[in-house]
C-alpha cells in the first residue's frame, strides 16, 4: 500500500527528527511571488484559517513544520518520477483527505520556486471552498458543463503561490464528466501551463462510487489518507481499486500519539 509518509494527530503531525525538517523558506517576499493579474484574488480571513486548522493561521507553527516535512517528501517523490499532478483520496468518508489536501497545497505554494493549484474534484460533496470562505457557485462543474474558461473560475486566496479551482455546483453524474474529452483536455492544460506548478486534486472517498476510477487517467499519482481505525477490509478494497496508478504514499490521520 506504500510507505507511510507521516502521522497526523487530530490536525497535528507527530514529531519528526530535526534533520527531516524542510529548510527552504516560504515564498512570502521577493521574486518567488506570482502576480495574479487575471485570477480573482479573495483574501481569506485569519479567523477562518484558524477555524479550519490551516497552516496559514497564527499559532500553527508546529503544524506548519509537520506539513513542510510531508511537502518535502511528496515533492521529492514527484520530482524524481517527473509527476506534476496528484490526487488525494481516502478509503471512506471523513478521514481528513480534504483537510490534508488544503494544507499540503498551501505548504507547496509557500515554498520558493513552486506554485500549487488545488482542484476540488469532489463534485458530489464539494467542501474545499468552505475552507477559504468562497461561495462555491462556479468552478470545475461550470467548465465541464458549459466550457466556462478556467481563468474565469480560478481564485487566488492571497496565500503564497496557490490557486483554487472550486468544484462549483454539485453534479449528480460526475463520473460521466470526469470521463469526458473536456476533462482530459483540462487536465493536460493544468499540468503544462506552468513548469513549476503542482496540481492537487481533492477527490471523493473511494467508496463513493466510481468518481476516483474515472479520474485516475488524469493524474500521475495518488496520496492515500487513512484515519486510524479504518478497517483493513476497507483499505484492501480501496487499494484494489487504485492499484493501476502509482501511490506517492499514505498519511495516517487522527492517529493517537505513539501509535505505529
Amino acid at each position: 500500500m506504500g510507505t507511510s509518509i507521516s502521522k497526523i494527530k487530530r490536525g497535528h503531525a507527530l514529531a519528526f527528527n530535526d534533520a527531516q525538517r524542510d529548510q527552504i523558506p516560504e515564498a512570502t517576499h521577493g521574486g518567488g511571488i506570482i502576480r495574479y493579474e487575471r485570477t480573482l484574488s479573495v483574501p481569506v480571513p485569519v479567523e477562518l484559517l484558524e477555524h479550519h486548522r490551516l497552516v496559514g493561521a497564527p499559532g500553527r507553527g508546529q503544524l506548519w513544520d509537520r506539513f513542510c516535512v510531508l511537502r518535502t517528501r511528496v515533492l521529492q517523490t514527484m520530482v524524481k518520477h517527473g509527476w506534476k499532478s496528484m490526487g488525494i483520496t481516502s478509503a471512506t468518508r471523513g478521514e481528513g483527505k480534504t483537510w490534508t489536501a488544503v494544507n499540503l497545497a498551501i505548504s507547496i505554494a509557500r515554498r520558493v520556486g513552486n506554485s500549487a493549484l488545488l482542484v476540488d474534484a469532489n463534485l458530489r460533496r464539494p467542501t474545499v471552498h468552505r475552507h477559504f470562505g468562497f461561495d462555491g457557485q462556479h468552478g470545475l462543474g461550470s467548465h465541464l458543463l458549459y466550457d466556462t474558461p478556467v481563468e474565469k473560475i480560478l481564485i487566488h486566496p492571497k496565500i503564497g503561490n496557490i490557486s483554487i479551482l472550486p468544484a462549483g455546483s454539485m453534479l449528480r453524474y460526475s463520473s460521466d464528466f470526469f470521463s469526458s474529452p473536456r476533462m482530459s483536455k483540462l487536465s493536460r492544460e493544468l499540468k503544462r501551463r506552468y513548469a513549476d506548478r503542482f496540481v492537487i486534486f481533492d477527490l471523493p472517498a473511494i467508496e463513493d462510487g466510481d468518481d476516483v476510477l474515472s479520474m485516475l487517467p488524469h493524474m500521475d499519482a495518488i496520496l492515500l489518507v487513512v484515519e486510524e481505525g479504518t478497517s483493513r477490509d476497507a483499505l484492501a478494497r480501496a487499494c484494489e481499486k487504485i492499484h493501476d496508478i502509482p501511490l506517492v504514499g499514505t498519511v495516517l490521520n487522527k492517529g493517537e500519539k505513539g501509535s505505529d
